[in-house]
């Protein structure tokens, strides 16, 4: 039976999935969210429709503008059974600490209210550290470490999350400049997981070369994929941050801090509910259990599986926008720990 071809109109007019992907420019990617089923996404529908809203069809992957990913149903359980009680928070985050070092073999762990929170708060521990007067006088820097060394590559929007505490940025191009740039006012070492974090100016690297200066690094691990033993503690990182809502399918408004203990628990003490500089980056007994147990099931979920599944659904809309004449699609894996889906190429 010979196959119907549609037009891009006809396709459109036809609505669902499939069209939505038809009227893409551009690659799409698969979300790393479960398929929903009618009654469930016809009831998240209403709940924006009934303000006004419209519901998009991602396609495009976690991006914090299109809300990131879906949280696991484990993490909604967690997250509604900490709603229904009240606990000491330092306790409850001493004991998710001691919790997220045993599952990722991290030295020391605590939960953020995203990535970006806990570049903040690891800046506010290098500068500050745990000395409440230090602590209140952020951001006047005066008399304290006020620089950040970024290399060059690793300059990006978010390292606005460093900026904000008021430090001065300095960038370096190669090994011999980033020697140069230490001095008594240097506070830490920023690099941005991904190209380049295995170059001249890569975590290795600049880890050596931190150390013998006594300087703290972090690497931004926003969209990567967590790795247990945690590959850039093991190059020498002294913290990695992670968001919570993206591949970990934790809470959107949570993140991940993971390495050196005596620094994670100064980060800790500069976020609220401490009256610190980080004191409006709260993250609440809801979000720290629902990333607890996000980390839980990143140990437990079949990633092999879930792949599968996401190429299934790519191969599907693939199917369906290759009607259209003169349509073609490929299949594009990404290389690397970062964004780790597969994309239909349109």
């Amino acid at each position: 039976m010979p196959t119907k071809h549609y037009n891009r109109r006809e396709l459109l007019r036809r609505g669902g999935a499939l069209a939505a992907a038809a009227s893409l420019p551009a690659a799409s990617v698969a979300s790393a969210a479960p398929a929903a089923t009618p009654a469930s996404a016809g009831k998240a529908a209403e709940v924006y429709t009934s303000i006004g809203v419209k519901p998009v069809i991602n396609a495009r992957g976690t991006f914090t503008i299109s809300t990131g990913s879906q949280t696991l149903p484990e993490v909604k359980e967690a997250m509604d059974e900490a709603s229904r009680g009240y606990v000491q928070m330092d306790e409850l985050m001493a004991g998710v600490s001691q919790k997220l070092a045993e599952l990722t073999e991290a030295p020391w762990g605590i939960v953020t209210a995203g990535c970006c929170a806990a570049l903040t708060h690891f800046t506010s521990a290098c500068i500050a550290g745990a000395n409440p007067e230090r602590m209140q006088r952020v951001p006047d820097l005066t008399g304290l470490k006020n620089e950040v060394i970024i290399p060059e590559y690793s300059r990006n929007v978010y390292d606005h999350a460093i900026r904000m505490l008021g430090v001065t940025i300095v960038e370096v191009n190669n090994p011999d400049e980033l020697e140069k740039a230490f001095n008594e006012r240097t506070a830490l070492i920023y690099i941005l997981a991904g190209p380049g974090d295995e170059g001249p100016l890569g975590t290795k690297v600049v880890s050596e070369a931190a150390k013998r200066h006594n300087v703290p690094v972090i690497v931004d691990a926003a969209a990567e994929i967590l790795t247990i033993p945690n590959v850039h503690l093991q190059r020498g990182a002294t913290a990695v941050a992670y968001s919570g809502g993206k591949c970990i399918r934790g809470p959107q408004a949570a993140g991940l801090l993971l390495g050196d203990r005596n620094l994670l628990e100064a980060a800790w003490a500069n976020s609220a509910p401490h009256h610190a500089f980080g004191r409006s980056l709260k993250v609440g007994k809801e979000e720290i259990m629902g990333m607890l147990a996000a980390v839980e099931m990143w140990k437990k979920r079949d990633h092999d599986a879930e792949w599968k599944k996401w190429q299934g659904w790519l191969d599907e809309i693939a199917s369906g926008v290759k009607r259209v004449n003169g349509v073609t699609t490929t299949v594009h894996n990404p290389e690397g720990l970062s964004n780790r889906t597969p994309q239909l190429r349109i």
